[in-house]
């Protein structure tokens, strides 16, 4: 089925929603339909100009109306061809992040922990190197991937739903202390283990880096 937003809801005391009671939603300037296109064609030419990179010539990306993004078919497609070859320089993984300046910080901080974080270090300092280069690295070649990431709203798991939706919809299920677990988890991560390495690599704002740490989270999670 589509996804549907998760609506923002704001505190019952009046006072402006704090970042912990808003949904995931989109990126704060998620980009057009437009500017869509335009990073897909980016990681297109970039995949099938490396070496190791291939990209059938009959998919593109198209929108379906409600459902949104998503991969289609152009022309005929044989069975047993190859839709995509990606060489591992076009990846984006835990191995790369946890080399990554923002990842031995991650790591640093992983081993000094105590008790240890919940969630594994290699998630952690792979959302924390996404969300630092998506918002300091205009340059990147992943830039134009991490504009097709501010287009979702990554509400999918309801870890990421505002408190009172998911007790509206998942109290009393299995579901529900799951989701409340995941989150507790990922905010301690972020405080004990990304925070402090984020910081360093430009990421001052605490509010603003929990934010992006937990989309680049959801994301990872997604993937």
């Amino acid at each position: 089925p589509p996804k549907r937003k998760a609506e923002a809801l704001a505190p019952r005391d009046g006072t402006a929603p704090d970042v912990e009671l808003s949904p995931v939603g989109t990126g704060a300037t998620a980009p057009s339909e437009e500017e869509q296109r335009e990073a897909w064609a980016s990681l297109a030419a970039r995949l099938r100009a490396t070496r190791g990179g291939e990209m059938h010539p009959d998919v593109g990306v198209g929108w379906g109306g409600a459902v949104g993004r998503g991969l289609v078919a152009l022309g005929p497609i044989p069975s047993g061809a190859v839709i995509f070859r990606i060489p591992p320089s076009c990846m984006l993984s835990a191995r790369d992040a946890l080399r990554s300046d923002v990842g031995r910080l991650v790591v640093d901080a992983a081993e000094r922990a105590r008790p240890p974080c919940a969630l594994p270090v290699g998630d952690v300092a792979l959302a924390a190197h996404v969300a630092v280069h998506a918002a300091t690295r205009p340059e990147s070649p992943f830039a134009p991937y991490h504009r097709l990431l501010d287009a979702e709203t990554f509400d999918d798991s309801p870890a990421w739903w505002p408190p009172e939706r998911l007790d509206a919809l998942l109290s009393g299920t299995h579901v529900h202390p799951r989701a409340v677990k995941l989150r507790a988890d990922a905010r301690d991560a972020f405080e004990r283990l990304a925070k402090d390495a984020m910081a360093r690599e430009g990421l001052v704002d605490p509010r603003d880096a929990w934010g992006r740490f937990r989309r680049a989270l959801a994301a990872v999670h997604s993937r």
